[in-house]
Order: structure tokens, then sequence, then C-alpha cells
């Protein structure tokens, strides 16, 4: 996608994955050993079972940041979000304050394009020092999280009119 041309959606990984990408992919995990420290049996005392558990987490929606969804919903593909819509935050983490105003044209619900990235930019490229302020963002690409619990419109401003999105 580094290549692509400006504008271009990026796009979904398909499930199940297409044929032709079959060769370039690890196989079935199941047949890969899984590491761990070489002392876990001195705090577990059943691997497997804690294996079991950990699974059973994963799937469960009651342990999920919503308590709707469980964390698979989003990270079963070796712990990637494969989504590419209402990806983009508009730099709530900013310390001391945090930034409520996203990048011109972006906002809750933004398709992810090639174009925006890198979010940060050099004013002159291959130059280290000032940042380009036409593309320069401080806007942050992650993961959906959760609405916000209330019925109110969300107070960060998640929400495309009167609705509502998940908060990144």
């Amino acid at each position: 996608m580094a290549q692509a041309p400006p504008n271009t959606t990026i796009p979904r990984v398909p499930n199940p994955p297409l044929s032709s990408d079959l060769a370039n992919l690890p196989g079935d995990l199941r047949a890969v050993a899984v590491p761990g420290p070489s002392n876990l049996n001195d705090f577990v005392r059943d691997p497997a079972m804690a294996r079991a558990l950990g699974k059973a987490l994963f799937w469960d929606m009651q342990v999920g940041s919503d308590g709707v969804q469980s964390c698979a919903s989003c990270h079963f593909r070796a712990g990637a979000d494969p989504r590419s819509k209402n990806q983009l935050s508009p730099g709530l983490k900013r310390v001391p304050d945090p930034d409520l105003c996203y990048s011109a044209g972006r906002g809750p619900n933004f398709q992810l394009e090639a174009a925006i990235f890198p979010l940060t930019r050099l004013a002159n490229p291959g130059v280290r020092g000032a940042l380009d302020p036409a593309t320069d963002s401080n806007d942050v690409v992650s993961s959906q999280g959760i609405h916000h619990p209330g019925n109110e419109a969300d107070p960060l401003r998640f929400l495309v009119g009167p609705a509502n999105t998940r908060r990144v």
C-alpha cells in the first residue's frame, strides 16, 4: 500500500484468505509451537487449562471493553484489526490537553486512505526539523472502542449527526 495512488481505499483482509494468498501465509498456527517462559510451571499448575481459559475469555462478550462485543470480534486475525473505517482519533491522548478536533476533512466514520499516510510529514522531506503545516496531523489511527455509555450525544464528539459512533 506504500506505493498506492492517493485516495486509495485500504482494502479489508478477506476472510477466509484468497486461495492465491495461501502460499504466502504461515499455514495453520496450531502446528507452530507456542513460545513461553521456561519457568511457566512455577506459576501455572495446568498450562493446557490456562490456555483454554485464555481462549474462553478472548471470545467472552462480558470481558470486552463494552460488555457487548468480545475482544475476538476484531482481534481474531493474529491480534490485528482489519477494519479501515472509523479507526481515527483526533488526538484525545494529547498531553496536557486532549485535542477534540480532527484534521481537515476527517471525522468519525472517516474511511482510511493511503494518501493520508504518514500522518506526520516533514516540511523538507528527508531533513529533520519543521513539520509541514498543510499535511501534518496529530490524529491517531487505532482500533474502534466502545460507544459513549450514555443516551446523550457523546461529549468527545464521536458522533455522526445525532448518532454516536464507537470511540477510537
